[in-house]
């Protein structure tokens, strides 16, 4: 019933836009045909929030980025526009239409995914200081897509709605209010250490799109900016947690409570999210001073008792604070971007049978470091490390005391930027993994594309299952 809602408000939407609003013209950031070439411009992957933005833009290029489309916040736009009548409301919408077949070419090959999507993007405002953005999307998963298998549809096929953000935004000059549902991204290198206030969608693991790749939450955001500075003050009383592939699914990872012999018991969290986040721009640099008390989106399992050969878990979420620094430098052509986190009273388990002491608290000092290099013939590289070392660790932690991940990527655009093609290696010493991915795309026109990506997988760990799992992914997409 809450599906067939959500799918009613959002073609409701559409159809009042169609039929009934204008697009807000105007020269300003807020122009349509400027968002949506900011929209078409793509580059290699980055999961850089765009609120970041730093100060030699020219270099960094971010309306480049393929994420940019999905972690951009319009009501940055909105700032800086022209003040509207009071009377006046004016739209900003992009829709988007796309159409993704993924084929797994290694034993046994077969047809993975098949699905149809149609996603909104739009800004209204009203009474010249009011923003109301909401970005939504419906998926179609045809018979033949794996995410159908769970769905226990009796068609085969079924229809899935994902409302990604939906707030209200109030500015009175310097100061502004948002409420309703968000997704805040702090970090600002590729495998951050820091991003871990929205949860993320690993339904697909390394295959989930960037635009469902991270969870909304209902909070409350409070921004003041100015004097190249600005304070944020988030408070998130709609704790929410990483979502994992379900059961039938092509990259079901098994969890304890889908083993007969398990029975687990599960306490969501309940307790309020809040932080701060200072950040000051430099000429060629800018610095995030981050403090904030946050849930841990992993779960805990927790041995708990034995009774009738069934063993009894308790899933728990821990709770830990975190203080950290963030940064960007431009050296030129080379930017670096680094983060340091202090993770305090972070929650661990042990390997040992009792409940008095399977979970222990300890300290963590996580880093990442990334380098992109913007070469000639429009070439970039970039290479990335980060580490998470936990203070005060023994042999009986279910976690090594060091966890360290790589990355290394190339980019070129060809024909006027019109094909683009990228190379990304990661490896993630936790769960073992090697992945290489292969993109590209090519742009017919501004406002239809086809984009084409090939994924080859070296597990070497718990991830065994997507050994021989390599896929080939293609999607042709219409923004308008």
């Amino acid at each position: 019933m809450i599906k067939c809602i959500s799918l009613f408000l959002i073609l409701l939407v559409m159809l009042h836009l169609s039929y009934n609003c204008h697009l807000a013209l105007a020269e300003n950031t807020s122009n349509l045909d400027e968002l949506q070439n900011m929209f078409d411009e793509q580059d290699v992957e980055n999961d850089q929030n765009v609120d970041d933005k730093l100060p030699l833009e020219d270099y960094l290029h971010i309306e480049d980025d393929p994420d940019f489309e999905d972690e951009l916040n319009i009501e940055d736009d909105y700032k800086g526009s022209e003040e509207t009548d009071a009377n006046e409301i004016s739209y900003d919408a992009r829709f988007t239409l796309k159409q993704q077949f993924g084929y797994k070419y290694q034993d046994p090959h077969k047809f993975v995914a098949n699905r149809s999507s149609a996603r909104l993007e739009m800004t209204s405002n009203f009474k010249s200081n009011y923003l109301l953005l909401f970005d939504g999307k419906v998926t179609y998963y045809f018979p033949q897509d794996h995410l159908s298998d769970a769905s226990n549809s009796d068609s085969g096929g079924h229809f899935a709605t994902r409302l990604r953000e939906m707030y209200l935004q109030a500015s009175y000059d310097s100061l502004s209010f948002k409420l309703g549902k968000q997704i805040i991204k702090w970090g600002v290198s590729e495998i951050s250490v820091v991003d871990k206030i929205s949860p993320e969608n690993m339904e697909e693991l390394y295959l989930t799109e960037s635009e469902d790749s991270r969870i909304g939450q209902l909070m409350m955001e409070i921004e003041y900016f100015g004097n190249g500075q600005e304070f944020i003050v988030f408070a998130n009383p709609d704790s929410k947690v990483e979502k994992l592939p379900s059961v039938n699914t092509e990259y079901y990872i098994e969890l304890p409570e889908d083993d007969p012999g398990f029975k687990v018991k599960e306490e969501l969290p309940e307790d309020l999210e809040y932080g701060l986040r200072y950040k000051r721009y430099l000429s060629n640099s800018d610095l995030s001073l981050l403090i904030a008390n946050l849930n841990d989106n992993e779960a805990l399992y927790i041995f708990n008792s034995i009774e009738d050969d069934i063993i009894h878990l308790d899933k728990k979420y821990g709770r830990y604070q975190m203080l950290a620094i963030a940064g960007n430098l431009n050296l030129g052509n080379i930017l670096i971007k680094g983060e340091l986190a202090f993770k305090l009273n972070k929650r661990y388990v042990k390997t040992v049978l009792s409940p008095n002491d399977a979970i222990v608290e300890r300290n963590s000092v996580d880093f990442a470091m990334d380098m992109e290099y913007l070469a000639i013939n429009n070439m970039k590289l970039r290479c990335g490390v980060s580490n998470s070392h936990i203070i005060n660790w023994d042999n009986t932690f279910d976690k090594n005391e060091n966890e360290n991940s790589f990355f290394f990527g190339l980019s070129k655009s060809f024909l006027n930027e019109t094909l683009a093609s990228s190379y990304l290696l990661t490896y993630e010493q936790d769960t073992r993994d090697v992945v290489h991915k292969l993109e590209t795309e090519y742009f017919f026109k501004n406002d239809v594309s086809l984009k084409m990506d090939i994924h080859y997988f070296e597990p070497k760990g718990d991830h065994k299952f997507l050994e021989d799992s390599g896929r080939i992914t293609a999607e042709i997409v219409w923004y308008f």
